[in-house]
């Protein structure tokens, strides 16, 4: 998604979102603390988009997954601070 934006005419700031604190099997520790943001930094802010990408849970039931309250969380937020949402 980083590279398509990056071609656009328009001026686009990123931030990325961590959804949770709990240590991630695939992505550094010092890489997330480095480039990606809590919710609680940016839950004042509006944006023109969110894009939510994720691993796909197709086969799980979202009440099973640990993290659902905080993707409820942002889902609930973004009806009021985000224009345009894409699910991924």
């Amino acid at each position: 998604f980083l590279r398509l934006l990056s071609n656009s005419p328009l001026q686009v700031d990123i931030q990325l979102l961590r959804i949770d604190a709990r240590e991630s099997r695939n992505t550094p520790a010092e890489h997330l603390n480095n480039f990606y943001c809590n919710f609680d930094e940016i839950c004042d802010q509006n944006f023109d988009g969110l894009i939510v990408t994720g691993a796909p849970l197709g086969l799980v039931e979202f009440n099973d997954v640990a993290y659902w309250p905080q993707i409820q969380q942002v889902l609930e937020w973004a009806k009021d601070h985000v224009t345009s949402t894409l699910f991924v």
